[in-house]
């Protein structure tokens, strides 16, 4: 292999990887799991959940507020697409558009819907990509119900991931 291959192979790898970090992100906080939400964070991360929130520093400190945030949830669905990530060595910057959906316990038959771009930062430690820095731009924010009663005819919600 040469070595402008070998370097856009090893680009690419740095791509996907720091895209994996952001998905386990997702996965993680969607089935409520503490252990996994620590291990993608950097343990000098700094967030800010949109511009009414302090920023956070720590993973425990942003584990505290998503779970303070979440503490009523029956579950989360989070979806997010890696528009773009650059990597220079062991740092990268990541832009990653979200939508997300929750129902929570307090507002049973309503679903909260945020529409945002998270502008990350990711360091690579130990051959491990993880969030060092985490900025939730929202865009939009909806309470949505269905009043139609599609839910039921498609047979939901038989949500597998669910905090209790």
């Amino acid at each position: 292999m040469s070595t402008t291959t070998e370097s856009a192979v090893t680009a690419w790898v740095d791509r996907l990887e720091v895209a994996d970090a952001i998905y386990r992100y997702g996965a993680a906080i969607d089935s409520f799991d503490d252990e996994a939400i620590l291990a993608v964070f950097d343990d000098e991360i700094t967030a800010q959940y949109g511009k009414n929130t302090d920023v956070l520093h720590g993973p425990e400190t942003v584990l505290e507020f998503i779970n303070s945030f979440t503490q009523d949830c029956t579950w989360q669905h989070h979806f997010l697409n890696v528009y773009r990530a650059d990597v220079d060595g062991d740092h990268a910057t990541a832009l990653v558009y979200h939508t997300s959906h929750q129902h929570f316990d307090s507002a049973p038959g309503t679903v909260h819907q945020i529409v945002a771009r998270y502008h990350n930062e990711l360091r690579r430690t130990d051959g491990v990509w993880r969030i060092s820095k985490l900025y939730m731009e929202v865009l939009w924010a909806e309470r949505r119900q269905d009043p139609s009663g599609y839910l039921d005819a498609v047979g939901g919600s038989a949500a597998i991931w669910t905090r209790r």
